[in-house]
């Protein structure tokens, strides 16, 4: 701010959310509206997208894990070289490696990333452009959403256990073992229907378990994590800068043009 900036010339600033840049009493922007009440800080929407999948895959312990070691596409197509040069190299870190690669719920995991990030690919793109138009980027926004809402779906599951399955066929992956259910004898009832841990019209199958406990935690924590952090005051400023686009469906509707008024 010493270095010529006209600080007169500035109605916005889009920032980082470190401390330094985002902190109420001595972050930057804190300073910044010290001096301009009107301007409107603005977290960066690229950094925000970033945090949505650091978010998502720390609410699965095991997709944590699988990001700590490797990047999705790159492994599952080499995977065969992969494994092969980690049987090479031979080290306790390799075997282990090896080892986690090779287990059918870690090509699960790489299948259902493979999915999900193939749907915010291009939004992340579009939000590392120069050029970027904030105001599209709420429809984008939504946009993301809404595919996400709709790979929710037991199609979609099924379609990523038979393809998982298929590539470990293909790469030699062993299937996990079916778990045993001891039968429990109930004397002096008639059991009409069962309905507990070894019943499949009750989704006990591999499939549905994996769907479950995975699958739509993945997906409910990533449109989460995005509504989150692409909403609020920032949104329906926005959302009032489309109104203002004569090429927007929304051109000078009034209650998207009063989020822009409020401010000022």
């Amino acid at each position: 701010m010493k270095k010529g900036w006209r600080e007169s010339s500035s109605q916005a600033t889009r920032l980082q959310q470190q401390a330094v840049m985002s902190g109420a009493s001595g972050g930057v922007q804190a300073y910044f509206q010290n001096k301009h009440p009107e301007a409107i800080y603005v977290h960066c929407y690229a950094h925000k997208l970033n945090l949505v999948l650091c978010h998502t895959c720390k609410a699965i312990s095991e997709a944590a894990q699988l990001f700590n070691v490797l990047q999705m596409n790159a492994v599952l197509e080499n995977f065969l070289a992969i494994t092969g040069c980690l049987s090479c190299i031979n080290t306790p870190l390799a075997v282990g490696l090896k080892a986690k690669l090779s287990h059918f719920h870690m090509v699960y995991l790489l299948h259902i990333f493979q999915e999900l990030l193939s749907v915010t690919a291009d939004f992340h793109q579009y939000l590392q452009k120069e050029t970027i138009d904030l105001a599209d980027a709420v429809a984008h926004k939504n946009a993301v959403t809404d595919s996400l809402e709709e790979k929710r779906s037991d199609a979609t599951a099924a379609d990523l256990h038979a393809r998982t399955r298929a590539f470990c066929e293909a790469n030699q992956v062993a299937f996990p073992e079916p778990r045993m259910h001891t039968k429990k004898r109930m004397e002096g009832f008639v059991v009409e229907s069962t309905c507990g841990a070894g019943s499949e019209v009750c989704g006990s199958s591999e499939s549905e378990e994996l769907k479950r406990k995975w699958f739509f935690p993945c997906v409910d924590r990533m449109i989460a994590e995005l509504e989150k952090r692409f909403s609020g005051v920032n949104e329906e400023l926005l959302k009032g800068i489309q109104a203002c686009s004569p090429t927007s469906d929304v051109f000078l509707c009034k209650p998207y043009l009063s989020g822009l008024a409020a401010p000022y």
